[in-house]
């Protein structure tokens, strides 16, 4: 076991967290927008909209489910590719000064490095199953007559419900606990990082 003042902080694991989200989240998003996701659009259907605007927005939330497991997939694996580098490291841990490292010692493998990563967006997928049933059910019901939405603010009002709000609180409980637990633990370790058997150091490799 590392000594206590070995292991990284929470505010340095949260300044990478937010590099990373810069450096890496904002290009792979790009990517799964820009290119992956006109995958899952009815293109035909967006155009033959009166209000395309709106259309698109449906057609968005119809395959929020997708998008998202995508997104999280892509994210994942590139975070992955850096963990199991030489680095041992996502750059934002790089310019901090941390690394991830198997509680042995040993340098992560894919398995563990990209569990750690895909851990917390999949658990959140699952909790948000209520809330897309209840979704999906509204969309279905826009195609009934007399239940014309007319712009994206009325769309999101109708689409958000109490299960939305409840949805939204839970995974906020979720996600503060998941990190919390960094500060609260003798070796600074997320859930993810107890799930897969990681530590975050201090240092580089």
């Amino acid at each position: 076991m590392q000594p206590t003042s070995q292991y990284a902080t929470f505010f340095q694991r949260l300044l990478a967290h937010i590099i990373d989200t810069v450096l890496v989240g904002t290009p792979v998003i790009a990517l799964v927008f820009y290119i992956l996701v006109p995958m899952f659009l009815n293109f035909p259907v967006i155009q033959a909209a009166k209000d395309k605007e709106v259309e698109l927005a449906i057609e968005l939330y119809t395959s929020q489910v997708y998008i998202a497991l995508l997104s999280a997939i892509c994210m994942a694996f590139v975070l992955t590719i850096f963990a199991i580098s030489k680095w041992q490291a996502t750059p934002g841990k790089r310019i901090i000064g941390i690394y991830i490292s198997m509680r042995n010692g040993a340098k992560p493998q894919f398995r563990a490095a990209f569990g750690r990563f895909i851990s917390l967006p999949l658990f959140l997928l699952l909790l948000q199953f209520f809330e897309r049933r209840e979704t999906y059910q509204k969309l279905s019901d826009l195609k009934t007559p007399g239940r014309a939405i007319t712009n994206i603010e009325q769309l999101e009002q109708y689409l958000n419900g109490p299960v939305t709000a409840l949805t939204t609180l839970i995974i906020l409980v979720v996600i503060s606990f998941w990190y919390l637990k960094i500060v609260f633990s003798s070796e600074h370790t997320a859930v993810h990082d107890t799930l897969f058997e990681t530590r975050v150091l201090q240092g580089k490799k």
